[in-house]
């Protein structure tokens, strides 16, 4: 994986339906950038963490992003911060 990266995947639960009318999707975002200097890192993840909410469209729910977080890929480790987003379907 090269870094910095947006990782989406469907969430858990994927498809919600809402009082058997309203029907929902939801989606994991995760934020990654090396964490080869924390302090810088943690810039890195800020500033990432500013453009995507900005480039969200105005059709989806957004939650808070997570506390950052090291995660291991391979022998790279990376600072991470994840959201959910949740888009209407009906």
């Amino acid at each position: 994986m090269i870094a910095p990266a947006v990782v989406i995947v469907p969430g858990s639960p994927y498809v919600n339906i809402i009082n058997g009318v309203t029907i929902t999707a939801d989606f994991s975002i995760t934020l990654m950038v090396i964490n080869n200097d924390n302090q810088a890192a943690l810039v890195n993840l800020e500033k990432m963490i500013e453009t995507v909410y900005k480039k969200l469209p105005d059709w989806v729910s957004v939650g808070n992003f997570s506390q950052p977080t090291n995660a291991e890929v391979g022998s790279t480790e990376y600072l991470t911060s994840e959201l959910v987003i949740t888009q209407y379907v009906t």
